[in-house]
Protein backbone atom coordinates (compact mmCIF):
# COMPACT_ATOMS: atom_id res chain seq x y z
CA UNK A 1 0.00 0.00 0.00
CA UNK A 2 1.48 3.35 -1.07
CA UNK A 3 0.94 6.33 1.19
CA UNK A 4 0.87 9.89 0.02
CA UNK A 5 3.71 12.06 1.36
CA UNK A 6 2.94 13.36 4.82
CA UNK A 7 0.41 10.61 5.54
CA UNK A 8 1.48 7.99 8.04
CA UNK A 9 -0.18 4.82 9.11
CA UNK A 10 -0.75 4.44 12.84
CA UNK A 11 2.56 3.60 14.50
CA UNK A 12 4.68 4.79 11.53
CA UNK A 13 6.74 7.77 12.71
CA UNK A 14 8.42 8.48 9.38
CA UNK A 15 5.37 9.33 7.26
CA UNK A 16 6.81 7.22 4.44
CA UNK A 17 5.38 4.14 2.87
CA UNK A 18 6.74 0.97 4.43
CA UNK A 19 9.51 -0.61 2.42
CA UNK A 20 8.83 -3.84 0.62
CA UNK A 21 10.44 -6.87 2.13
CA UNK A 22 13.10 -8.41 0.01
CA UNK A 23 15.02 -11.60 0.21
CA UNK A 24 17.98 -9.95 1.96
CA UNK A 25 15.94 -8.32 4.75
CA UNK A 26 17.53 -5.00 3.76
CA UNK A 27 14.17 -3.24 3.58
CA UNK A 28 13.31 -4.15 7.17
CA UNK A 29 16.72 -2.96 8.34
CA UNK A 30 16.34 0.39 6.56
CA UNK A 31 12.84 0.86 7.96
CA UNK A 32 14.01 0.13 11.51
CA UNK A 33 17.00 2.43 11.08
CA UNK A 34 14.80 5.24 9.75
CA UNK A 35 12.39 4.83 12.67
CA UNK A 36 15.22 4.87 15.23
CA UNK A 37 16.78 7.96 13.65
CA UNK A 38 13.39 9.68 13.62
CA UNK A 39 12.84 8.99 17.33
CA UNK A 40 16.37 10.10 18.21
CA UNK A 41 16.20 13.35 16.24
CA UNK A 42 12.52 14.28 16.49
CA UNK A 43 11.27 12.53 19.62
CA UNK A 44 8.45 10.06 19.99
CA UNK A 45 5.69 12.55 19.07
CA UNK A 46 3.95 11.79 22.35
CA UNK A 47 2.88 15.31 23.27
CA UNK A 48 -0.16 14.18 25.25
CA UNK A 49 1.95 11.84 27.35
CA UNK A 50 4.58 14.55 27.90
CA UNK A 51 2.03 17.12 29.03
CA UNK A 52 0.39 14.62 31.37
CA UNK A 53 3.69 13.40 32.81
CA UNK A 54 4.86 16.97 33.46
CA UNK A 55 1.55 17.98 35.08
CA UNK A 56 1.17 14.86 37.25
CA UNK A 57 4.82 14.81 38.39
CA UNK A 58 4.71 18.47 39.41
CA UNK A 59 1.36 17.91 41.08
CA UNK A 60 2.65 14.94 43.05
CA UNK A 61 5.67 16.93 44.23
CA UNK A 62 3.64 19.91 45.43
CA UNK A 63 0.83 17.81 46.95
CA UNK A 64 3.27 15.67 48.96
CA UNK A 65 5.39 18.65 50.03
CA UNK A 66 2.36 20.73 50.96
CA UNK A 67 0.80 17.85 52.88
CA UNK A 68 3.94 17.35 54.96
CA UNK A 69 4.28 21.07 55.67
CA UNK A 70 0.66 21.11 56.85
CA UNK A 71 0.49 17.90 58.89
CA UNK A 72 4.04 17.05 59.99
CA UNK A 73 5.17 19.16 62.96
CA UNK A 74 8.89 19.11 62.14
CA UNK A 75 8.32 20.05 58.47
CA UNK A 76 5.94 22.81 59.51
CA UNK A 77 8.50 24.13 62.01
CA UNK A 78 11.19 24.13 59.30
CA UNK A 79 8.91 26.09 56.98
CA UNK A 80 8.06 28.57 59.73
CA UNK A 81 11.78 29.09 60.50
CA UNK A 82 12.54 29.66 56.82
CA UNK A 83 9.73 32.19 56.51
CA UNK A 84 11.00 33.98 59.65
CA UNK A 85 14.57 34.04 58.34
CA UNK A 86 13.32 35.50 55.05
CA UNK A 87 11.30 38.20 56.90
CA UNK A 88 8.00 37.15 55.33
CA UNK A 89 5.16 39.41 56.47
CA UNK A 90 2.01 38.04 58.15
CA UNK A 91 3.80 34.90 59.32
CA UNK A 92 0.81 33.45 61.23
CA UNK A 93 -1.18 33.46 57.99
CA UNK A 94 1.59 32.62 55.52
CA UNK A 95 2.82 29.57 57.45
CA UNK A 96 -0.55 27.94 56.72
CA UNK A 97 -1.50 29.63 53.46
CA UNK A 98 1.61 28.67 51.47
CA UNK A 99 1.51 24.92 52.22
CA UNK A 100 -2.27 24.92 51.67
CA UNK A 101 -1.76 26.37 48.20
CA UNK A 102 0.99 23.83 47.55
CA UNK A 103 -1.22 20.93 48.64
CA UNK A 104 -4.38 22.14 46.87
CA UNK A 105 -2.53 23.21 43.73
CA UNK A 106 -0.66 19.92 43.62
CA UNK A 107 -3.88 17.91 43.91
CA UNK A 108 -5.46 20.06 41.18
CA UNK A 109 -2.50 19.39 38.87
CA UNK A 110 -2.63 15.64 39.50
CA UNK A 111 -6.25 15.35 38.35
CA UNK A 112 -6.01 18.19 35.84
CA UNK A 113 -8.71 20.41 37.34
CA UNK A 114 -8.17 24.18 36.98
CA UNK A 115 -4.62 23.26 36.02
CA UNK A 116 -3.54 26.61 34.60
CA UNK A 117 -4.77 28.47 37.68
CA UNK A 118 -3.07 25.94 39.99
CA UNK A 119 0.15 26.17 37.99
CA UNK A 120 0.06 29.97 38.21
CA UNK A 121 -0.39 29.92 42.00
CA UNK A 122 2.46 27.45 42.42
CA UNK A 123 4.60 29.48 40.00
CA UNK A 124 4.13 32.59 42.17
CA UNK A 125 5.17 30.61 45.26
CA UNK A 126 8.29 29.32 43.47
CA UNK A 127 9.27 32.79 42.26
CA UNK A 128 8.85 34.04 45.83
CA UNK A 129 11.02 31.19 47.12
CA UNK A 130 13.70 32.05 44.57
CA UNK A 131 13.61 35.75 45.42
CA UNK A 132 13.57 35.34 49.21
CA UNK A 133 15.57 32.21 49.91
CA UNK A 134 17.28 30.69 46.88
CA UNK A 135 19.30 33.78 46.01
CA UNK A 136 20.94 33.48 49.45
CA UNK A 137 21.99 29.92 48.61
CA UNK A 138 23.49 31.07 45.32
CA UNK A 139 25.49 33.77 47.11
CA UNK A 140 26.81 31.13 49.53
CA UNK A 141 28.06 29.09 46.55
CA UNK A 142 30.18 32.10 45.49
CA UNK A 143 29.66 32.10 41.73
CA UNK A 144 32.77 33.21 39.84
CA UNK A 145 30.93 35.31 37.22
CA UNK A 146 27.46 36.12 35.87
CA UNK A 147 27.32 32.99 33.74
CA UNK A 148 28.12 30.87 36.81
CA UNK A 149 25.42 32.73 38.77
CA UNK A 150 22.90 31.97 36.00
CA UNK A 151 24.01 28.33 35.99
CA UNK A 152 23.50 28.20 39.74
CA UNK A 153 20.05 29.78 39.37
CA UNK A 154 19.05 27.17 36.81
CA UNK A 155 20.45 24.45 39.09
CA UNK A 156 17.90 25.30 41.77
CA UNK A 157 14.86 23.00 41.98
CA UNK A 158 12.62 26.05 42.26
CA UNK A 159 13.79 27.25 38.85
CA UNK A 160 13.08 23.89 37.27
CA UNK A 161 9.63 23.84 38.86
CA UNK A 162 8.98 27.30 37.38
CA UNK A 163 9.90 25.97 33.94
CA UNK A 164 7.63 22.94 34.31
CA UNK A 165 4.78 25.08 35.63
CA UNK A 166 5.27 27.45 32.69
CA UNK A 167 4.70 24.50 30.36
CA UNK A 168 1.35 23.84 32.06
CA UNK A 169 0.41 27.53 31.85
CA UNK A 170 1.44 27.88 28.19
CA UNK A 171 0.46 24.49 26.72
CA UNK A 172 -2.41 23.63 29.04
CA UNK A 173 -2.98 20.42 30.96
CA UNK A 174 -3.33 18.17 27.92
CA UNK A 175 -6.31 16.09 26.81
CA UNK A 176 -6.00 13.58 29.66
CA UNK A 177 -7.41 15.90 32.33
CA UNK A 178 -10.69 17.01 33.85
CA UNK A 179 -10.06 20.42 32.28
CA UNK A 180 -10.17 18.86 28.78
CA UNK A 181 -13.34 16.94 29.65
CA UNK A 182 -15.03 20.07 30.96
CA UNK A 183 -13.94 22.06 27.89
CA UNK A 184 -15.35 19.37 25.59
CA UNK A 185 -18.67 19.38 27.45
CA UNK A 186 -18.92 23.17 27.29
CA UNK A 187 -18.03 23.20 23.58
CA UNK A 188 -20.71 20.88 22.48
Amino acid sequence: MRLRPGRARRGDLTGQAPSRPDATGRGEFLSATTTILSVITQGAHALNAALTLNRVALGAFFAIGGYHKLFNASRHATLTRTLQDDAVHDLPIMQWLLPSIEFGGGCALIVGLLSVLAAFGLFVICVGAIALDAVKRISAWQPIDRADWLGDLLYLPESLYCIGLSVVMLAGPGPWSFDATIAALLAG
